[in-house]
């Protein structure tokens, strides 16, 4: 996949063949490793005390039929903090009902993941939150798969952009 702005519903957002942060890549390898040579690991494969100090960023977003909507399953606690807000147990169709651009790039951007099922990183502005918009992000998501063909959740880690460093 070539670098460079995605095209469609994005202007904020780069695609970027290798995460920006050494962290991200810790998360690849894990990820790879409970793979197995799948398109990616069941939910039950993934323990989170494998992981604990990359627990903070780390997120779970559930794919709602095939990708018509995504709940957050986990938001890390950085997260939370660097967003101001925690949309733990929240759909994206409840979160941007009244942000119908920032909806339809956020899905877009989710499904990145589920239609290629390979790792997809990214940076850019933190385009969907109007407070947050000066904030940069940097992350990367990676499919998990109960059944072995479909993406079932997206698993991954963002960093945001607090005090011009990523936290």
């Amino acid at each position: 996949m070539p670098n460079g702005a995605i095209h469609g519903p994005f202007t904020d957002i780069e695609i970027i063949d290798r995460p920006d942060l050494r962290l991200i890549d810790e998360l690849v390898v894990y990820w790879d490793r409970k793979r197995a040579g799948r398109i990616g690991p069941r939910r039950a494969d993934i323990d989170p005390s494998d992981i604990t100090h990359l627990l903070p960023n780390v997120f779970m977003v559930d794919v709602i039929n095939g990708g018509a909507d995504f709940r957050y399953r986990l938001v890390g606690t950085r997260i939370i903090e660097g967003l101001g807000r925690d949309n733990t147990g929240k759909k994206l169709s409840e979160l941007y009902a009244d942000q119908p651009t920032a909806l339809a790039k956020l899905r877009a951007r989710f499904m990145l993941t589920v239609d290629r099922k390979v790792p997809i990183f990214s940076r850019g502005r933190v385009f969907w939150l109007p407070d947050a918009q000066y904030r940069r992000f940097t992350g990367g998501s990676m499919p998990l798969s109960e059944d072995g063909t479909n993406v079932s959740i997206i698993f991954g880690e963002m960093f945001v952009e607090r005090g011009g460093k990523f936290v």
